[in-house]
């Protein structure tokens, strides 16, 4: 007769008082066998209640996942070291290099989003605590302050609760990630009459506040037809033996999102509407080209029809859009070529070799030969995602977790959903470039490069090039305006963080170098002399220096030569591209000077600007319509159409002026309208509600 082991008398001693939950007994097994065996300690003494949570928590963990979480860290990281003389820069196709080809692919993708068969994934991403614990830095790194409030009052709503999608990012509004998404859905299904699906992948840690934020926007009752929502997974944090860490003393485990690469998984294991999953859903929609996109970046728009025709034109399964790197050492991914190996693949910055980021191009020494970082927007065709079985995990060492007992160090894994680029062909992926300009604003950190003022002066400056592209003249910032503002910044925020610590030498050196290109109006030391701060902040952040890190972090949030020095809005619905300016021959002898801000709403068959529209020094001008569409219908296979005749609508003429000094913030309900003759020179503070149906006359 066999001996009963320990543990199998401790699995036998669970197993006899277990729960009434489907599959208990398995999951219980599963866990002993994978070494989990500390969180049945003291289990004759513990309550149902503990035991029944235990159990649940249980049921969310992918084991096999867990075990190869429990391997990585314990042998470490299987992938190999690739020596760098295989590692080649993956040739792409340029911006202009894709001109050839532009009004094709323009039609080829405008063709299968009236077919509906496109669909825009977007990860909702974590918590946004730590940009509230920034606040007030954010404000204080603006470039400019902001006289109409409503960006800043929605900003005073964001706190602990919110998910990093509820952020207000749009410069004059204040439209939340979620909120531009739905906008900039509708806008394009509002071109070709066909709703594109739009999907929203929700992290357990914000899903109720995303929840509330998505099917609370005053668009999602009427697109709902069109919205996937869904959870993806989680993964146990790990102790540094390779043990689930309890979070509590009633039966709750500490978990952390699994990634976005854990998108496919969930995908496959959903049911939804009425499918056996959402890849069954999609295919019944008839979705052939799925689009991603992160959350936090606010203009990926990468279901535009050139975006979707070029992936056509190719006949490819992956499509990635890259952009240049601003310098060597920008954290992004390289996209490159491994010699010798079939697949191409992806190396995060941090993994990505330093001698080879700043390794130069033998043909052109001025330039980088890993010039083009990948910034996740790509385009995966829907029968390689439901091919997607397993991603490779990445583990996030010494990483503070909260539990009762207080806060641990714990290990959490991730995989990334451009992992998927090791399930295609070399030759079935297209790389292309994309302009940071236009398609990349990352929202990374709370103050400094990729923060909220970097994005909202980078939107600012878009909105004003598509208006200058139309002849209108736009204040922007000038080289002494650089230099005068970086100056001020050193001498009030460097010199006093700097003080008494091992850096003030430093910050005086930079100080003179500021003093001496503002002397001779230095436009080529600008970028250095960022460079030079960039690198102070680096070091004072390793050194835990904060205070320094974060006054070297503002200097990068101010305006940079040719960037607007006016806040400049346009919803979706108005202008998703500049082209839509010219369109509507918005913009036309337009004059907005320092400190203008503007923002123009509203259907563009129902809104009309004549040319010479001036807005003065310190103006406010705001025209938000807020019935844009009117009625909006959405059919079973998602055809869109409007009531335009009950949208609201504004008739500005010819020549109108905005005086200096003057706020004039117009707001029009239901289909109510405003007109503003020919010539009309507006004066002082005005606030105008215009009721539905009520048209009201500005003189």
């Amino acid at each position: 007769m066999e001996v009963e082991t320990a543990k199998e008398k401790k699995v036998n001693e669970v197993l006899a008082s277990l729960p009434q939950v489907d599959g208990a007994e398995r999951m219980v097994r599963r866990a002993f066998q994978s070494g989990q065996d500390h969180l049945f300690e003291n289990w004759s003494r513990r309550s149902f209640e503990f035991r029944q949570n235990l159990i649940r928590e249980l049921a969310r963990i992918d084991w096999e996942v867990l075990d190869e979480a429990i391997t990585i860290l314990k042998n470490g990281e299987a992938a190999e070291k690739i020596d760098q003389s295989r590692i080649l820069p993956k040739q792409m196709r340029t911006a202009a290099e894709q001109e050839e080809f532009r009004a094709e692919e323009e039609e080829l993708g405008r063709e299968i989003l009236i077919q509906g068969q496109v669909a825009w994934l977007v990860p909702a991403g974590g918590s946004g605590s730590r940009l509230v614990k920034m606040l007030e830095e954010i404000y204080a790194a603006l470039p400019f302050c902001r006289r109409y409030k409503v960006a800043d009052q929605e900003m005073r709503n964001f706190d602990e609760r919110c998910a990093k999608g509820q952020l207000p990012i749009t410069p004059v509004m204040g439209k939340t990630f979620y909120g531009l998404f739905m906008e900039q859905a509708l806008a394009l299904g509002a071109r070709v009459q066909r709703m594109p699906v739009l999907i929203f992948m929700l992290s357990d840690e914000t899903r109720e506040a995303s929840l509330f934020a998505i099917t609370n926007h005053p668009l999602y009752r009427s697109l709902e037809r069109a919205i996937v929502l869904f959870d993806h997974g989680m993964n146990p944090v790990l102790d540094n033996s390779g043990r689930i860490i309890p979070k509590d003393e009633d039966g709750h485990l500490v978990f952390s999102g699994n990634g976005n690469g854990g998108m496919f998984k969930a995908m496959r294991e959903t049911k939804f509407r009425g499918a056996e999953n959402i890849f069954r859903y999609l295919d019944k929609e008839n979705i052939r080209i799925v689009g991603f996109s992160n959350v936090d970046n606010p203009v990926a728009d990468i279901i535009l029809p050139y975006m979707i025709g070029s992936h056509l034109r190719l006949e490819v399964d992956l499509t990635f859009g890259v952009v240049k790197k601003v310098d060597a050492l920008e954290r992004v991914g390289m996209i490159v070529e491994i010699e010798g190996q079939e697949n191409l693949d992806k190396i995060e910055y941090n993994e990505f070799p330093e001698a080879l980021a700043r390794k130069t191009n033998p043909e052109d020494p001025s330039r980088l030969l890993f010039e083009h970082g990948d910034v996740n927007v790509f385009l995966m065709d829907l029968g390689v995602m439901e091919k997607v079985t397993h991603l490779p995990l990445k583990m996030y060492g010494n990483k503070m977790v909260r539990t009762s007992r207080g806060k641990v160090n714990g290990n959490k894994f991730e995989s990334f959903a451009f992992h998927i680029i090791h399930d295609v062909q070399a030759g079935e992926v297209d790389v292309k470039e994309i302009l940071r300009q236009d398609q990349f604003m990352p929202t990374k950190n709370s103050i400094g490069r990729d923060s909220p003022a970097t994005v909202i002066r980078a939107l600012c400056t878009r909105n004003m090039r598509w208006l200058e592209a139309q002849g209108a003249r736009i204040a922007c910032q000038d080289v002494k305006q650089c230099l005068e503002d970086y100056q001020t910044l050193v001498v009030e925020k460097i010199l006093p963080a700097a003080h008494g610590t091992s850096f003030a030498g430093e910050a005086e050196t930079i100080r003179e170098a500021a003093e001496e290109a503002l002397k001779e109006l230095q436009e080529n030391s600008i970028k250095g002399l960022f460079n030079i701060i960039s690198s102070m902040g680096d070091k004072a952040q390793k050194a835990g220096e904060e205070k320094l890190k974060a006054a070297c972090d503002h200097v990068y949030s101010i305006l940079h030569p040719g960037e607007a020095r006016a806040f400049v809005e346009f919803s979706p619905a108005f202008a998703l591209e500049g082209g839509d300016l010219a369109e509507n021959f918005v913009g036309e002898g337009w004059v907005l000077e320092e400190d203008c801000q503007v923002a123009l709403t509203g259907h563009p068959t129902k809104v009309t600007i004549g040319s010479c529209f001036t807005a003065r020094k310190n103006s406010v001008f705001i025209i938000d319509i807020k019935n844009e569409y009117g009625g909006i219908a959405l059919s079973s296979d998602r055809w869109l159409t409007f009531e335009l005749d009950r949208a609201g609508s504004a008739e500005i003429g010819e020549g109108v002026t905005v005086d200096e000094g003057a706020v004039i913030e117009i707001h029009v309900h239901g289909s109510g309208r405003v007109v503003i003759p020919d010539s009309a020179v507006l004066k002082g503070e005005r606030f105008i509600e215009v009721r539905d149906g009520e048209e009201v006359m500005l003189r």
